[in-house]
């Protein structure tokens, strides 16, 4: 089994929202080996219930990159953030567990409840 080369941050707020609310989602992506590393941010997924969400992949394709996604130096760190709805998230009321996804690296789980 090989060492993941990255680690993966997600933060999401608010954590309590409505159907008419807004996420800020937050991810980070940590160079842990040697080497310069494409970190695909821009194909990362964000797994809500365990399935990849279809407006994530839409958003975080499109916007702003920071060079650093395409060539993280070791040791270093890049952040991205994106705003979305949380109807195009969420299918109504309950909890939701969201994880990041990055080259296969996961994030530890957020909850969300939508009232």
């Amino acid at each position: 089994m090989s060492v993941p080369t990255l680690a993966v941050e997600l933060a999401i707020d608010p954590v309590v929202v409505s159907e008419h609310s807004e996420f800020d989602i937050r991810g980070a992506v940590r160079n842990l080996g040697s080497r310069d590393l494409d970190t695909r941010v821009y194909a990362s997924a964000l797994l809500v219930n365990g399935e990849p969400s279809g407006t994530w992949s839409l958003a975080i394709m499109n916007g702003l990159r920071d060079e650093w996604e395409f060539a993280l130096p070791p040791g270093q760190r890049v952040e991205f953030r994106r705003l979305l709805p949380a109807s195009s998230l969420l299918r109504g009321p309950g909890r939701y567990e969201l994880i990041l996804d990055v080259g296969g690296v996961r994030s530890a789980p957020v909850t969300i409840e939508c009232q």
